[in-house]
């Protein structure tokens, strides 16, 4: 019985291209081609978690936090 597949469609053929280089001693963290595949997947999986975690709320805002560098805020002060 052949093992089941980690990924689908045109994934397919990555995943044969990952395993026949790990099977080779492929370093996979230097190759250059692999990494910057394995950091498009991983983004894309983190792009996709924020959208299915976003709870939408009619008639609400989007804000987005960030530190203030620079001082130029007091305490409980907010810039918009």
């Amino acid at each position: 019985m052949e093992k089941a597949k980690l990924f689908f469609g045109p994934a397919i053929i990555f995943e044969d291209a990952l395993k026949g280089a790990l099977f080779f001693g492929l370093d996979l963290i230097s190759e250059p081609l692999f990494s910057s595949i394995m950091f498009s997947i991983s983004l894309g999986q983190l792009i996709n978690l924020r959208k299915k975690t976003r709870i939408l709320i009619k008639k609400s805002s989007v804000l987005i936090g960030i530190p203030d560098f620079h001082g130029l805020l007091e305490e409980n002060e907010i810039f918009l």
